[in-house]
């Protein structure tokens, strides 16, 4: 018998001591993975993970599962390109979807967009998932449910409007856009206050049919050069309905 094909005691004690180590790095990454999996399925955030390239679905958490109203199950393994998805969403919004993914896929970087489905808005963040080699590997996506967020902004909208409409109905100047022909495409309620003419009396009109003669060549001036003019303020007499200035 060749004793030389019998490992030595220090082999053996080498060759445990690494399977030992391989066994603790393996429960170490089974703890993680099932430590980032737990916090998946319960961040108030949607979560899914695609392969790359063949954008095959491997990951989705709890809470995208029951947004879209399907199983895992029957997620798994289902790409954005098989019919099958489109049918749980819908094909306008698939379609978005894999449109920025494929952006992501060649630029290699983060994209982030919006969509709206059923009344509910999201913020979608796709990003591309690297190897130890730098090798595209994966597609991971953020989905936020921004619903509240975006009533909130409508809101704040409204009320800048309101207040906006407030301060032009109730002030003291008179406030007005015009086009660069001089035609009044908007003039603020105080218009009736300050000179006794109904809006849709001046709307539509020549804003020079109401500015006093004299006046006319310098807004005249102002209006063909606004580019180069720094600070545009002028002043002019305007025509009252009475027919004083």
């Amino acid at each position: 018998m060749d004793s030389s094909k019998d490992n030595s005691p220090d082999e053996v004690f080498l060759l445990k001591k690494r399977i030992t180590e391989l066994e603790e790095e393996l429960y170490k990454f089974k703890r993680e993975a099932n430590a980032m999996r737990y916090y998946l399925d319960n961040a108030p955030i949607l979560a899914i993970s695609l392969e790359y390239p063949s954008c095959k679905t491997i990951f989705l958490n709890e809470k995208l599962s029951k947004s879209i109203g399907q199983p895992k199950e029957k997620i798994i393994g289902l790409s954005p390109y098989d019919p099958e998805y489109s049918s749980m969403l819908s094909k306008e919004i698939v379609d978005r979807r894999i449109k920025y993914m494929e952006e992501m896929f060649r630029r290699k970087k983060m994209v982030v967009f919006e969509d709206e489905r059923e009344g509910r808005w999201f913020r979608n963040f796709l990003f591309p998932i690297f190897d130890e080699e730098n090798n595209l590997i994966q597609c991971g996506g953020l989905i936020q449910e921004i619903t509240e967020y975006k009533e909130m902004e409508e809101k704040r909208l409204e009320d800048k409007e309101k207040y906006f409409n407030y301060l032009i109905e109730y002030s003291y100047d008179i406030s007005t856009i015009f086009s660069l022909d001089g035609i009044i495409r908007y003039i603020g309620p105080s218009i009736n206050r300050i000179l006794g003419y109904e809006q849709k009396e001046i709307i539509g009109k020549s804003i020079y049919d109401f500015i006093h003669p004299d006046d006319i060549a310098n807004l005249d001036g102002c209006i063909r050069n606004h580019k180069g003019i720094k600070k545009p303020l002028i002043s002019f007499r305007l025509r009252h309905k009475d027919g004083g200035w």
